[in-house]
């Protein structure tokens, strides 16, 4: 586990084999990060099986999901692929679908995003924000006082295709 000196941390999930087929096989693995961390917000972006997997633990812990579109296939209705893996596949698109119907607050980057999102899955966006990604290692904001416990989390794919919490 890395750390910098804000005390964010970065936690590196343990290598899965199955990971590189599939984004749920790290359920158990996020959820124990996650209940270690116990935190008020969760920010996520780009949909995956891992949107839906916080979706869940959310409503079980009284936390706030924020899923950030970061592409139109992010809004357009999930399939599952018909092959030998049918049963992964189906997991997969359960958690995808679960995340997007369930989040609690929904950013996009565009108009149509939006439009996409409402009329796929009944939802409208809470905010459109031209293309950004937010700074992982940014201060605590003056707005939070220091004995007020305030707690968030990133999950994403790192470019090199290890996922990070």
């Amino acid at each position: 586990m890395g750390q910098n000196s804000d005390h964010n941390y970065i936690h590196q999930l343990p290598k899965n084999i199955l990971s590189n087929y599939f984004n749920f096989t790290d359920r158990n693995n996020i959820l124990r990060i996650l209940d270690e961390i116990q935190p008020d917000y969760i920010y996520q972006r780009v949909l995956s099986s891992y949107t839906g997997i916080v979706a869940k633990y959310c409503e079980a812990r009284r936390c706030k999901l924020l899923f950030h579109i970061a592409n139109s296939p992010d809004v357009e209705p999930q399939k599952t692929k018909l092959n030998k893996f049918i049963i992964g596949n189906i997991l997969e698109t359960y958690y995808t679908e679960y995340g997007i119907k369930n989040a609690d607050l929904i950013v996009a980057q565009a108009e149509y995003q939006d439009e996409l999102l409402q009329k796929h899955y009944g939802k409208k966006c809470n905010l459109i924000m031209p293309n950004i990604s937010p700074d992982v290692y940014m201060r605590r904001p003056k707005s939070v006082s220091n004995k007020k416990r305030f707690s968030g989390l990133l999950i994403s794919k790192s470019r090199k295709g290890r996922t990070y919490s």
